[in-house]
């Protein structure tokens, strides 16, 4: 679930916003080297990004079924984030692969634990930017966006929130993992 939200929002978030702000020009955009280069790096960024933002609206989901034993769910949301990030060959701009996005996503699964459950608006207020700032559109063609990207990622991160509870038994799952780690 973690790595096809993620995927499919990183795609909704990227390429579908190069594609409407490049216009007729898209196809002309795709036979260009250094856009298509940056346009990765940007997807699997963005891909990193949003991924870790769905974990973290699992783990608000979930932490209920936990209480005070928050490690198992923990330990479970950062191997299912870093069994997502490694179904995928380490993109070319990645040094050391993607150690780094995994270490970043486990300190914050880590320290969710010293604030209220996030919410769709707070996931969104992290990548939202990063994500604008690597779009492989020149910063003059893009100057007014950020609002519409960090909205994108907003809606589609709600509509992932509200399906939640109707695709997941939360119940059913914290068992599972509580059993799978013998704190059950």
């Amino acid at each position: 679930m973690l790595s096809r939200q993620g995927a499919f929002v990183s795609q909704k978030c990227t390429i579908e916003y190069c594609r409407a702000r490049a216009g007729f020009n898209w196809d002309l955009l795709l036979k260009e080297p250094p856009f298509m280069d940056a346009l990765e790096i940007c997807r699997w960024e963005g891909f990193s990004l949003i991924a870790g933002d769905v974990g973290m609206l699992m783990e608000a989901f979930l932490r209920p079924q936990f209480a005070e034993r928050r490690e198992p769910l923990e330990d479970f949301l950062i191997a299912t984030y870093a069994g997502a990030m490694k179904e995928h060959a380490e993109p070319p701009h990645l040094q050391g692969g993607w150690d780094q996005r995994i270490e970043a996503f486990a300190g914050r699964v880590r320290r969710a634990r010293l604030a209220p459950p996030a919410s769709p608006l707070s996931v969104s207020e992290i990548s939202g930017p990063k994500i604008y700032d690597l779009l492989p559109i020149h910063p003059r063609l893009r100057s007014h966006d950020l609002e519409l990207i960090c909205n994108n990622l907003r809606f589609n991160l709600i509509r992932f929130n509200e399906d939640l509870p109707r695709e997941v038994d939360a119940e059913a799952v914290a068992k599972d993992i509580l059993a799978r780690t013998g704190s059950g």
